[in-house]
């Protein structure tokens, strides 16, 4: 089993630093890990670069126009790796020291995994000069998550999404992403399409495990929320009342 872990930025974060060493801090690392960026910001590629000569995975920068949707760079960097399993970051977010070790921990044929978003208050003390292991201590003790992995093994599966449920931290298995042709393209938000995406899986068979106390990502606080536009929540009816598994617009095109 390999995993790949997808890393969406579609602004430029000074803490990026912080976010990557969260990363190649991993109890369990990636085999390949993917930036998805559409920041337009130089550094980022010279951060991965110099990041890469501290990792044995590889690390690949993908750079695209401003104007490239979500669904579109998750399937363009699905289609170049190799990994058998899949993890997807979107935005700002940095990750427990055992964040990828659970997603593998609970990582079953059938299932698809929701991993904890824990919210944090940034303030003026966590700058990108810190050292990153107090960086970290401050954000892990400011989160409101509690880790306790052992209570994902009462997490019953489930074949729905509940509206309030965060889809910032999923995983899945590549050869179930195969199968419904990827995320759909047709879609413009990000918790649009990962809500298509992932209801497709249901309709293929595929449950849902929420963890608990585990699989935690840490996030900003802020007061941008992800919402659903009314194109794609036009969309989303659509394709839950046909119980469509297959992506239109998906890792393969149609004419």
């Amino acid at each position: 089993m390999t995993i790949a872990l997808l890393l969406n930025l579609s602004r430029s974060e000074p803490l990026l630093n912080h976010q990557l060493l969260s990363i190649i801090n991993q109890s369990q690392t990636p085999d390949e890990l993917f930036v998805l960026d559409s920041t337009g910001d130089n550094a980022i590629p010279m951060l991965c670069n110099q990041m890469q000569t501290q990792v044995p995975f590889t690390i690949e920068h993908l750079s695209f126009s401003e104007a490239i949707p979500f669904a579109t760079k998750i399937n363009a960097a699905v289609l170049r790796s190799e990994a058998s399993y899949i993890v997807v970051l979107n935005e700002m977010s940095f990750l427990h020291p055992k964040c990828l070790q659970q997603h593998l921990r609970w990582a079953r044929r059938g299932f698809f995994l929701s991993g904890v978003l824990s919210k944090v208050s940034l303030v003026d003390s966590l700058t990108h000069d810190m050292e990153h292991p107090l960086f970290m201590k401050k954000i892990r003790s400011a989160g409101s998550a509690v880790y306790f992995p052992g209570l994902s093994a009462f997490a019953s599966s489930k074949t729905s999404i509940s509206d309030d449920q965060a889809l910032q931290n999923v995983s899945f298995w590549r050869e179930d992403f195969n199968l419904i042709n990827g995320y759909d393209e047709m879609f413009e938000t990000v918790e649009g399409v990962t809500r298509d995406m992932l209801y497709r899986l249901i309709h293929l068979g595929i449950q849902l495990k929420v963890l608990k106390a585990s699989a935690l990502i840490y996030k900003p606080n802020t007061t941008e929320h992800q919402v659903v536009s009314q194109h794609d929540a036009a969309l989303l009816r659509k394709s839950l009342q046909k119980k469509r598994i297959v992506a239109i617009n998906g890792l393969e095109k149609t004419d």
